[in-house]
């Protein structure tokens, strides 16, 4: 028999659990099981929406539950889960039907004692829905940490830096569907050819606010079929993605470094900037991410983006001062796309530990890349200050031939010693930093 729905929403959930990314996990789950639209759409929603939600949903049920959370089998767990999310946010699916098939997967996953357990918590949780409890704690780290699902260790380190207002409006933020974001590649054609071909698709396309070569797309459907796509008018890239590029500001002609290149969204951005004529050349460790540089550059008619398998942690000579434009957008714990990867809330502080280290190892060799004259931008997808701040801090004490270079842009505005904090309650972009440097020749680096 055929998976539903809600069936491969709790497999996925127990994929997430084991470390599995949900979009790659659903693409293949949603594919094997044969979904219809409709039902696709329904069982992304459900898991994504239990992922930006979990620690809610837990209260909720850990309030209608007489075992405490801890002692329900992991299965169980998730299907309560799925439940809960469909009572609680799901308005169009009625509370029967999702009690009902809550009850039917625990009785074909764990029997009849499963099924009557998750009968009495969801039938509770149906009963109070009009006046739910709320979360008492006097604590207001704890408090914002269950109702917006964020760890505690993470709120709090929001709080200190933002304050309790900013930081409700973060958190409320990172549980908001980011926008879809089209860069329109200018070497293809217009906006407006662009625009065209997405409107005969019945997409809805309004131009981006401040970005003139963006556009914000709606109901598009799958985004690979679309013809705007595949003839390489457009290639989707959030709004802070180009406008790291617009930090970096190649020029045409120039030889530029992309250290951390994979998929390639930058680099191909910056060959944009640079009208195709100069050089890219674009680096990833693993095979398979240089080739999706490699097959995008491609669709978009790019001829200048060279694809390179390499360590970026590992010193290469033939490089040293090669290169006008470096640009480092860092491997980094991705706390400044939670809203498009809700999984990443659930990491360990713990386990953020060993980031920075590569990141100084990565910026370090990246220095020496550039030519004296040249520009080096570093960038990373986080909010953590020991991976931005700290690292180019870092790197500029060590590095006294680097001076910081301000910049601004457009819609968000301009950078202090060479260093700017795009937070998504305030900018509408992915949560990034990008800072800015540029290297002095040696005379002038003597003087300083």
């Amino acid at each position: 028999m055929a998976a539903d729905a809600r069936t491969v929403a709790v497999d996925a959930l127990a994929a997430v659990d084991r470390g599995a990314y949900s979009e790659l996990y659903l693409a293949s789950a949603i594919k094997k099981a044969g979904l219809e639209r409709r039902d696709a759409a329904l069982c992304v929603a459900i898991c994504g929406g239990v992922l930006r939600n979990r620690a809610y949903l837990d209260f909720r049920i850990a309030a209608c539950s007489t075992m405490k959370l801890k002692k329900i089998a992991p299965r169980v767990l998730n299907i309560l889960r799925v439940a809960a999310f469909q009572i609680c946010f799901l308005e169009r699916v009625p509370d029967s039907a999702a009690v009902n098939a809550a009850v039917d997967q625990a009785r074909k996953s764990t029997g009849a004692r499963s099924a009557g357990f998750v009968n009495a918590v969801l039938r509770r949780m149906v009963r109070e829905k009009d006046t739910p409890p709320q979360p008492e704690s006097r604590d207001i780290i704890e408090n914002l940490a269950i109702r917006y699902s964020h760890p505690q260790w993470l709120v709090r380190r929001f709080f200190s830096r933002l304050g309790a207002e900013e930081t409700e409006a973060l958190l409320t933020v990172d549980n908001t569907p980011p926008p879809i974001v089209a860069r329109v590649n200018t070497l293809r054609g217009s906006n407006a050819e662009a625009v065209h071909m997405l409107e005969a698709q019945q997409v809805g396309v309004q131009p981006h606010p401040f970005l003139p070569d963006a556009l914000v797309l709606s109901h598009t459907g799958d985004i690979d079929r679309l013809d705007a796509y595949q003839n390489g008018n457009i290639t989707i890239q959030d709004t802070a993605s180009q406008l790291c590029a617009w930090a970096l500001a190649p020029v045409p002609g120039s030889r530029m470094l992309d250290l951390c290149a994979a998929p390639g969204g930058k680099s191909f951005a910056c060959a944009g900037q640079m009208q195709n004529c100069g050089e890219i050349v674009a680096c990833d460790l693993h095979p398979h991410r240089v080739q999706l540089i490699s097959s995008g550059a491609e669709r978009l008619g790019i001829g200048i983006v060279r694809p390179m398998q390499a360590d970026g942690t590992v010193f290469r000579s033939e490089w040293e001062n090669a290169f006008d434009f470096v640009l480092v957008d860092a491997p980094c714990s991705g706390i400044g796309v939670i809203r498009r990867k809700s999984e990443i809330r659930y990491k360990e502080e713990g386990s953020l530990l060993e980031l920075p280290p590569v990141q100084m190892t990565l910026l370090a060799n990246a220095g020496r890349y550039v030519r004296p004259g040249g520009v080096l931008v570093y960038s990373t997808c986080t909010l953590l200050s020991e991976e931005n701040e700290a690292v180019f801090t870092d790197f500029i004490n060590k590095n006294r031939n680097f001076i910081p270079l301000d910049f601004a842009l457009p819609g968000v505005g301009a950078s202090t010693d060479g260093m700017l904090t795009l937070w998504p309650h305030k900018t509408g972009t992915d949560g990034f930093f990008i800072a800015k440097a540029r290297k002095m020749d040696a005379e002038s680096a003597r003087s300083r």
